[in-house]
């Protein structure tokens, strides 16, 4: 009974379009984006499909715990730095970590993260 219930839950879950593999998280980021190659976005990416553009069209919300400091820096164009400080962080905080963990080791968070990115990138107004 546990089995077709597993089996019950994994069927539905790829019919309904939950379920992704890394292959096909990988090719919707390069459809979506446009460019078959893989051009314009952070190449060291370890997570397939989630990879930010570097054209300065990165959103906040698009900011996953899982990717580096440095992704997320060179997305928006920011000094390192003053992403670490965003998340709590000192500036000699190894960037290649994500950005979970920093956060989780000097309490700060995602969230904090992405409404830092979104006033620093959001236009001045008049």
């Amino acid at each position: 009974m546990a089995v077709l219930l597993f089996g019950a839950v994994i069927g539905i879950s790829i019919v309904g379009g939950l379920w992704q593999t890394r292959a096909e998280a990988g090719s919707g980021a390069s459809a979506q984006s446009g460019d078959s190659a893989g051009a314009g976005v952070v190449p060291e990416s370890d997570h397939e499909g989630e990879a930010l553009p570097l054209d300065g069209s990165a959103l906040p919300e698009e900011v996953k715990g899982r990717m580096t400091l440095k992704e997320v820096a060179d997305a928006f164009h920011a000094d390192p730095a003053d992403v670490l400080a965003a998340l709590g962080a000192p500036p000699d905080t190894d960037t290649s970590l994500s950005v979970k963990a920093i956060a989780g080791t000097y309490g700060g968070s995602v969230d904090d993260l992405r409404v830092w990115l979104g006033t620093r990138s959001a236009p001045a107004k008049p």
